[in-house]
């Protein structure tokens, strides 16, 4: 029922989530929908985030439902902020992002520079509500990449990958 685009952010709601840089998309898509879900771990964060009249604060949603959410998205955001932490963790939400096919906007880290092609990366001090309109305009992924991105990082998938290392 939220208005359009919708831009979506699955994940723990805590430090590693760049309150500025939603802050600076909410101001720069006033129109937009901008919708944060997860386990909130950090109230402090959530603060930061209220007063802003187009994010949308939601608790988590079952596993088997986010598949749905992702997909209902415009596009999907991954706003962290760049630390130890965020350039070590694996980035799971990406790739669920991918394998429903939407468009993803990230920060640029080292982990999601090679996820897929089509993940729009911000550079420090680039515009993420830039790179969002430009995902707008993308629109999803097609049909055949989704299906080869999700070959590609199924655990067969994986396990080809593998065994060619190892056998090659």
């Amino acid at each position: 029922a939220l208005p359009r685009p919708r831009l979506l952010y699955v994940g723990a709601i805590h430090e590693r989530l760049n309150t500025d840089t939603i802050r600076e998309i909410s101001e720069g898509l006033p129109k937009a929908s901008i919708v944060v879900v997860g386990p909130i771990l950090s109230p402090e964060v959530v603060k930061k985030l209220q007063p802003l009249a187009n994010v949308h604060i939601h608790d988590p949603l079952p596993h088997a439902e986010v598949g749905g959410l992702i997909h209902g998205a415009d596009v999907c955001l991954m706003p962290h902020h760049r630390n130890a932490l965020t350039e070590s963790m694996s980035p799971l939400k990406v790739y669920e992002y991918c394998a429903t096919g939407r468009p993803v906007v990230a920060t640029d880290l080292a982990p999601v520079r090679t996820v897929h092609g089509m993940v729009r990366l911000v550079a420090e001090g680039a515009s993420f509500a830039d790179a969002i309109r430009k995902a707008l305009n993308d629109g999803p992924m097609p049909e055949d990449d989704r299906q080869a991105f999700l070959m590609r990082n199924s655990w067969q998938g994986r396990h080809e990958q593998i065994l060619d290392l190892a056998l090659g």
